[in-house]
């Protein structure tokens, strides 16, 4: 099984493709259910593989819980955690709850997937975890500052794993992408 987080548009929807089109089942996650219903509707008429979805909020608080209850009866090889939150603004004028946003999808979030999922990678000697990341996180930029920094969380997060997890054949890749409509 492959999931992707942020699965109802963009790269999240390329991914989810990629992943069936390879032939692994897939399980998208993202908060609207309206989007992620016609991606899966998508992949079935072009794959036969098995597609679940679930209008989640990986800001939540009780993420490691919810995201375990959603994998338990699957073996999750391919992990990817596409989700981002990215509001654009100066620091100073942004409301609070909008730049914790972001340390929740952008930091936070990654941080709990992996850990929820790197695991039952390990006992099983094989997987792989993708977490993007963005051209935006290689140097702070005025009015995505927050954006920037979280994404640059990121990159150090996945280097840190790939050199950890290596040794237990799980692969751990990050991906900068630059501006994507």
């Amino acid at each position: 099984w492959g999931i992707v987080a942020g699965a109802s548009e963009g790269l999240g929807v390329a991914f989810a493709a990629a992943l069936a089109a390879r032939g692994l089942n897939v399980l998208l996650l993202a908060r609207r259910a309206d989007h992620l219903r016609r991606v899966a509707e998508d992949l079935r008429k072009t794959s036969t593989v098995e597609v679940r979805t679930e209008a989640f909020d990986l800001a939540r608080p009780d993420l490691a819980v919810a995201l375990e209850a959603l994998t338990a009866d699957i073996d999750i090889g391919l992990a990817v955690y596409n989700a981002a939150h990215a509001p654009i603004g100066e620091l100073a004028s942004r409301p609070v709850d909008d730049l914790t946003r972001v340390v929740d999808v952008n930091i936070r979030g990654p941080l709990i997937f992996a850990r929820t999922l790197a695991p039952r990678m390990v006992s099983r000697g094989r997987g792989g975890i993708v977490l993007m990341s963005s051209l935006a996180g290689y140097q702070g930029a005025p009015r995505i500052a927050t954006y920037a920094a979280s994404k640059a969380f990121n990159i150090v997060l996945g280097e840190g794993l790939w050199a950890e997890l290596k040794p237990h054949g799980v692969d751990v890749v990050v991906s900068s992408a630059g501006a994507i409509r």
